[in-house]
């Protein structure tokens, strides 16, 4: 099989945007730069790209016309193109409903429709390169134990919870619903067991540093690419877990525990790369993606979930982002 790593930095030229985390705060400027890391992979039947981008997340639409950016540069299946973020809360908003529908009442902001346009760039950009680096490889694999996550609810026996982040002394007994596992992937040269590059999942939300600041950062994903990047002098694709409600043990704790947690995450991968297990055998590539239809809440529903001490204003205010109420959507996987 061969495969190709690439990046290409996705900070906005003048970086200034909305943050996509919390209540679209203006950003004051850049602590470290977004990127979008890109695989590309080949087994000599079958094409595919994978491409993780530090932002919060991406609409249906936009990532359509992400695929076409991707389809003009590179000979590739619709469905053989993949896309992930990495979930910092310290990145650009590009999702339209936000302003549309005005969840937070912001109008829709001059710098969206020229940033998306410079995400389409950068990303053909960077399928390009991952495609041209494509060599010949050998697969390692391997996992690590990190303690560095925490569900954000903890339940108790009425199934009510608290929120730990208002509750912070409940941290050290927050051990249910997290995934600890540091998932690795190696691509190494034939005949060679260093990597070229690194494939890592770890499920955790990027907030470390979060609401502390207003600076745009990669949070701890940029840590772990960075440090990775020094010690094996490889490229990382780092993709953040079903992060859901596993939180980083210290959210909010500003950027010196942002660079604690991405040195744990980094030591861990480059310690467990050294012993990783060698696939020899022949790889293949195989893509599926399925569509699930998911039934959107309507209102008489949502008055049914226990409020867990939310007031009628929360339930109207996350009750405006169901688009179509009652209806089904097809989400695709």
């Amino acid at each position: 099989m061969k495969a190709g790593f690439a990046e290409i930095v996705i900070t906005p030229p003048d970086g200034k945007c909305l943050l996509a985390g919390y209540n679209l705060r203006p950003s004051t400027g850049v602590h470290d730069d977004l990127y979008a890391s890109a695989v590309y992979f080949d087994d000599g039947a079958t094409q595919a790209l994978l491409i993780s981008y530090d932002l919060l997340a991406m609409e249906r639409e936009f990532i359509a016309r992400l695929k076409a950016a991707v389809q003009a540069a590179l000979p590739l299946k619709s469905d053989h193109i993949f896309f992930t973020c990495t979930h910092t809360h310290e990145g650009p908003e590009v999702r339209e409903r936000k302003f549309r529908d005005r969840w937070y009442g912001e109008d829709r902001p001059a710098y969206l429709d020229p940033y998306q346009e410079f995400l389409l760039e950068q990303t053909a950009t960077v399928a390009r390169k991952a495609a041209a680096k494509a060599q010949e490889c050998d697969l390692t694999v391997n996992r690590a134990y990190v303690d560095e996550n925490m569900n954000r609810r903890f339940f108790l026996n009425n199934e009510q919870y608290l929120g730990v982040p208002g509750y912070k002394d409940l941290v050290p007994i927050t051990r249910e619903h997290a995934d600890k596992e540091l998932g690795i992937i190696g691509f190494c040269p034939k005949d060679d067991g260093h990597p070229f590059g690194l494939l890592l999942n770890y499920t955790v939300h990027p907030l470390t540093a979060g609401f502390t600041s207003s600076l745009i950062s990669a949070d701890i994903p940029g840590v772990v690419r960075e440090l990775i990047k020094e010690s094996m002098q490889c490229l990382t694709c780092y993709i953040t877990g079903a992060t859901g409600d596993n939180h980083p043990k210290a959210p909010e704790a500003g950027f010196a525990e942002t660079r604690r947690v991405g040195q744990v995450l980094a030591t861990a991968a480059t310690t467990r790369s050294y012993d990783a297990l060698r696939i020899t055998a022949p790889v293949r590539i195989q893509c599926l993606t399925r569509s699930v239809p998911i039934r959107q809440r309507t209102y008489e529903e949502f008055t049914k979930i226990p409020r867990n001490g939310d007031s009628e204003a929360s339930l109207q205010g996350n009750f405006c982002r169901v688009e179509t109420p009652g209806a089904l959507t097809d989400v695709e996987f």
